[in-house]
């Protein structure tokens, strides 16, 4: 091959080069913008599962905009507003509604926009009985999500197997809280199972009504706490609660201010939430992504147990899935 070939071969063989390079070269990839609606600060670790997530199927920190003002305060009319701000503002490609209040409005609010925004939940107890979904399996609309799961039974379970003495147990909710109600109504619903033990619901509108109640709670009374967004964490009533040596524990919530907790995992449900999220950003339709049920976990706080006086059964360090020290 003489020079003149050599030099129009190596020509042709660059271009070429050139233009596979352009064909192969990802277009400028467009930026998803994320929003975030989420009431209660103690679920701030669903959104940081969620984030995780994201980042762990590939998505850049230049990929996504995230719009979140932080948890708002858990009122019907501050979470309309937020969500209200996204629908008709925010041009998002998908919201993440972090609770069952952002839920409702975020669906009640977009099913009716041409092209309903997609929204991803988590965390959620009932999705049905709340009517965010008719169905698990196929959700329909344009929202699905990890739900908790009615785990009220398991939870009772673990309550009376950890404190086995216990003659009643007592639940404080507010009666205009849906959360609250429908859990309430899940728990009652369990009484049946472990007769002769009684079950008592009591009504109130404050925290500080609760601790009202605390002394006049027969002997051999244990606490069960429930998410109530109304009234926050209740770690007074639950600290109070045990330096009364009342035996206090938990349902899907924190185990930082009682003795054990049967909950999901926030972090963890968010993180399971960003694979949902994912289908949908790549086309799949949101009503035939199943909605999932994240796992629930018993936390025992062994730190609060010596701090309170409790006594600790070795059997119930062995039962648990997380030891608070």
């Amino acid at each position: 091959m003489n020079a003149i070939a050599r030099f129009c071969f190596a020509g042709i063989v660059f271009f070429v080069g050139i233009v596979i390079i352009a064909i192969l070269k990802p277009e400028n990839t467009k930026v998803i913008k994320i929003g975030v609606v989420n009431y209660l600060p103690m679920l701030e670790p669903t959104f940081a599962g969620f984030k995780q997530g994201m980042s762990d199927l590939g998505y850049q920190d230049d990929q996504i905009e995230w719009v979140y003002s932080g948890a708002i305060e858990p009122h019907q009319q501050a979470v309309e507003a937020e969500v209200k701000r996204f629908v008709d503002h925010e041009r998002i490609d998908l919201l993440l509604t972090i609770g069952t209040l952002p839920t409702l409005f975020a669906k009640n609010l977009t099913k009716d926009q041409p092209r309903p925004t997609p929204v991803i939940f988590a965390p959620l107890i009932n999705p049905i009985g709340v009517d965010i979904v008719s169905r698990l399996d196929i959700p329909g609309g344009n929202v699905t999500g990890v739900h908790n799961g009615n785990n009220a039974e398991k939870a009772v379970e673990w309550l009376l197997t950890l404190a086995p003495n216990t003659h009643y147990f007592y639940t404080f909710y507010h009666p205009d809280d849906n959360v609250s109600v429908s859990i309430i109504e899940d728990i009652a619903f369990t009484q049946q199972f472990f007769y002769p033990v009684v079950f008592r619901s009591l009504a109130v509108k404050s925290e500080r009504e609760a601790l009202g109640h605390l002394h006049s709670l027969p002997r051999n009374s244990a606490l069960l706490i429930t998410p109530t967004p109304s009234l926050g964490s209740m770690s007074l009533l639950q600290e109070a609660a045990l330096a009364q040596g009342i035996f206090v524990a938990g349902y899907n919530v924190s185990a930082n201010y009682n003795l054990m907790s049967y909950s999901v995992d926030w972090y963890k449900q968010g993180y399971q939430a960003s694979l949902l999220a994912d289908r949908v950003l790549q086309g799949v339709d949101p009503s035939v992504i199943s909605v999932e049920s994240a796992e629930s976990y018993l936390t025992f706080n062994l730190a609060n147990a010596h701090a309170y006086g409790f006594k600790v059964d070795p059997r119930f360090l062995k039962l648990s899935d997380i030891i608070l020290r």
